[in-house]
């Protein structure tokens, strides 16, 4: 099995090869829980967008009580 970094732009954006990694890791889970491929995209961005949020807030938060 190899290994696929998926790099994302500072923006948000991705890499045109981890986009295809991205897809190809949607369409496996939608195939093998017999969902729709764009619910389970809809899923991870928003996962994701809820993780990366939390994890600002956490480091936002270490630095405001180090102060």
């Amino acid at each position: 099995m190899d290994y696929r970094p998926i790099i994302f732009e500072v923006f948000g954006g991705l890499a045109g090869e981890s986009k295809k990694v991205l897809d190809c890791l949607n369409r496996l889970v939608a195939e093998n829980t017999n969902s729709p491929v764009g619910l389970v995209a809809q899923r991870f961005w928003t996962r994701l967008s809820i993780d990366l949020q939390r994890s600002n807030h956490r480091a936002w938060e270490r630095r405001v009580r180090a102060s």
